[in-house]
């Protein structure tokens, strides 16, 4: 079915099947395992960034306090829902075209849609730049009642031209393959930004300080990324309308899915700001909420790799007309996020009162309950939740992805206004936690199930959760020994953190949860990462240590081996 998809795009819109008059080789080995070195590559840059990111993000909240840093959220409002309007997945589409014609070794003409999305990126963000620009007073002033965060909410609309160029920067890089060249990117962005942001509001300047650290943060990375697009290639297009006309054809839509998402998700942050008025919510929730969200954005250090790399491995799969590797591809792929993500899930809902304590302190204590409604969504990644996206961008299936944010928006919305008036944050939070279980699910039996013939590995799975469990219990009747309170208990977290770790790895080599391919798989993928890999690298062997005692073991009491 993709097939036909993705050639009858490419037949109606390609002038012919020329090729780069002087070839470059696409990077050696196989899909897989340029998919692994590309995922190490970002994972490190990934994980970098947001424990820069992080940490600074949680030394801001702190240094705001708890109303401040709602106030803070509140001056983002306007520029965030304008950026919203700006996700036509140019981003993605050019990544998409680049790695499908790199496969094909037509070079030039991967150039010549980065070339293209590039223009046409930028004119559209700076025209919705000035829209945001005009918009703000009324949105913050009239619409939410703070008038006096009006100048400042303007100010922050310049951030969505340097915002999309850095995300457009790494996406393009991460479909040539240059994951490394990203990752710099990434690793930039946060370092300005977090820098900046903490000294200016040491400085004196509170909540201002923390918007013009953003601003600089960005427009640093968009800057470098734009200097690295030209040194990577990026050339002036012969036929710029047909290939304007694929891309908008790929994106448009992503837009959907992407304009449903995002708005969505500031739609939920104008709900809790105008319970504030009304008494049943304060700014200090919407800082809690805001804070539970940075909280649980560590995930993407496990999941943005995964899902970055799978867009252009799946495209690779389409160029080379290989049907029989989709579902296999997918079920790979959603094992390892599995093995992944999901102990990292359940580690936040056993602990997440420590965690909240820690990074945050006393002014956020009494909502670490948003934590754990949040972790709850990162359960179904068993199901694909972390994958399906890239999944069906990278077969030329954007519809399904619109289709799934119909769902989650709906959802998300109708429970956020229910819930929220109810229970105000915790109720939008568990409106949250509910669009992505639903969208997951309807995902995986109306399309995935049903089209790619993709069964889940249930043995597997249920293994990697049955670990995580238990990891879990064993992990929190220690922790109920030690009092985890402020910055002193990040000692006792970080040995709790290595517990778990431990007790995961040895539980699931005991059930024989991960499979040689799979451990190989996140082995290579930190083969270019001296400290990491040494750390991944014994943790593996002593996973296959206790694999092989556990086959042994089977094998003289004649049960079933292996995982699926």
């Amino acid at each position: 079915m993709f097939l036909a998809n993705d050639s009858d795009a490419l037949r109606a819109t390609e002038p012919g099947d020329r090729g780069d008059a002087n070839p470059e080789p696409h990077p050696g080995g196989s899909i897989g395992s340029r998919a692994a070195r590309g995922a190490g590559n970002l994972f490190v840059g990934n994980a970098v960034s947001l424990l820069i990111s992080g940490i600074g993000t949680i030394a801001i909240a702190r240094l705001l306090g708890a109303t401040n840093f709602g106030l803070y959220a509140i001056v983002l409002i306007p520029s965030a829902t304008a950026y919203v309007f700006t996700q036509l997945g140019l981003g993605i589409a050019v990544s998409r075209y680049v790695a499908f014609y790199s496969s094909q070794q037509k070079l030039q003409e991967a150039r010549e849609f980065v070339g293209v999305g590039l223009t046409f990126f930028l004119l559209t963000h700076i025209a919705i730049a000035a829209a945001s620009f005009a918009l703000a007073p009324y949105i913050v002033g009239s619409a939410l009642h703070y008038p006096q965060l009006a100048s400042l909410a303007e100010i922050a609309s310049v951030n969505i031209v340097f915002q999309a160029l850095t995300n457009f920067a790494v996406g393009t890089l991460s479909g040539f393959f240059r994951t490394g060249l990203a990752s710099a990117v990434i690793v930039l962005q946060a370092f300005v930004k977090t820098g900046l942001s903490i000294g200016l509001i040491i400085a004196g300047l509170g909540t201002t300080g923390a918007v013009y650290g953003l601003i600089v943060g960005y427009a640093a990375s968009g800057v470098f990324g734009l200097g690295l697009l030209f040194m990577v290639g990026v050339s002036r297009p012969s036929d710029f309308r047909p290939k304007l006309r694929t891309i908008l054809a790929f994106s448009l839509p992503n837009y959907a899915a992407n304009l449903l998402n995002g708005l969505t998700r500031q739609g939920q942050l104008i709900i809790l700001a105008a319970l504030i008025p009304i008494g049943l919510a304060t700014s200090s929730a919407l800082g809690a909420y805001s804070a539970s969200l940075n909280l649980i954005a560590f995930m993407t250090i496990l999941s943005f790799p995964l899902s970055a790399i799978m867009l252009p491995t799946f495209s690779v799969i389409s160029a080379n007309r290989s049907p029989e590797g989709i579902s296999h591809s997918y079920l790979r792929a959603l094992k390892v996020s599995n093995i992944l993500i999901t102990p990292a899930g359940f580690f936040l809902i056993a602990l997440s009162r420590p965690v909240f304590d820690v990074f945050y302190g006393h002014s956020y204590y009494s909502y670490f309950t948003i934590l754990t409604i949040l972790a709850l969504g990162y359960l179904v990644v068993g199901m694909g939740s972390q994958v399906q996206g890239s999944f069906f961008s990278g077969l030329n299936n954007n519809i399904v992805n619109t289709k799934m944010a119909v769902v989650s928006s709906l959802t998300v919305v109708a429970l956020s206004v229910g819930l929220g008036f109810e229970y105000g944050v915790w109720g939008v939070a568990a409106a949250t936690t509910a669009g992505i279980i639903t969208q997951t699910i309807y995902a995986h039996y109306s399309v995935v199930k049903r089209q790619y013939r993709a069964a889940l590995p249930a043995r597997p799975l249920l293994s990697v959760y049955l670990a995580s469990i238990s990891a879990c219990a064993v992990t929190y009747l220690v922790g109920l020994n030690f009092k985890v309170v402020g910055l002193a208990g990040a000692g006792i977290l970080t040995l709790l953190i290595l517990l778990y770790v431990f007790a995961y790895v040895t539980l699931a080599g005991l059930l024989g949860s991960v499979s040689d391919i799979d451990a190989n798989l996140i082995l290579e993928s930190t083969s270019g990462l001296p400290v990491i890999n040494k750390v991944v690298t014994a943790l593996v062997i002593y996973y296959k240590n206790l694999t092989r005692w556990r086959l042994a073991h089977l094998q003289k009491s004649g049960s079933p081996q292996g995982v699926d």
